[in-house]
């Protein structure tokens, strides 16, 4: 027996599964915007220390000459592993500040989902503390493997470590601005 559901059906009930779980939109907006955030600060370290503070590409790596080619388009100055270090950089920032701005639309779909199921004030703390603690330990997590990685990376070669520093800061701080999102709840009762 075939179920056929109708939009008009589905419509009723999706308000019912949106209102429970709009701090996951949230969430899912500020981790965008965070890794666009990171994009912008591994910008500024590329420039500060140079490409391979970002991309640890082996200089002894044996790209094809129609590769090498390929990048002397777009990086005409340098080597051919130089080049590829360059264009790997260049991937690392341009991808994390595409994730940004997807991060930017996202966060306007939740503001335009957030009006849809009109939350009272009850359910609107809980999404706020929902929210705030799922940020706090993802962040945190993220920030411990990131510069767990880092630390890794900088006792074995050294090269790219910056990139992984500069990731772990950046949830670092994500994490410890929603931290200060998390208030002790305080009622009247004992």
């Amino acid at each position: 027996m075939t179920r056929y559901v109708s939009r008009a059906a589905f419509a009723l009930h999706l308000p019912d599964l949106l209102r429970p779980n709009l701090y996951l939109a949230r969430m899912l907006a500020v981790g965008l915007i965070a890794i666009g955030v990171s994009g912008a600060a591994c910008q500024v370290v590329g420039w500060r220390l140079g490409d391979h503070a970002l991309a640890a590409d082996s200089e002894s790596a044996h790209l094809s000459a129609a590769r090498c080619a390929d990048l002397a388009e777009y990086y005409p100055a340098k080597t051919c592993a130089a080049a590829e270090t360059a264009h790997h950089a260049d991937e690392i920032v341009t991808y994390r500040f595409a994730a940004g701005i997807l991060g930017i639309v996202a966060l306007a779909g939740y503001l335009l989902l957030r009006r849809q199921p009109r939350l009272d004030d009850e359910e609107r703390r809980e999404q706020a503390r929902r929210y705030a603690l799922l940020a706090v330990a993802a962040f945190s997590l993220a920030a411990a493997l990131l510069l767990g990685i880092g630390a890794g990376v900088m006792l074995d070669s050294g090269d790219a470590a910056p990139r992984w520093f500069t990731d772990g800061a950046v949830a670092a701080t994500f994490a410890l601005a929603h931290l200060a999102l998390i208030r002790p709840r305080t009622s009247g009762a004992r």
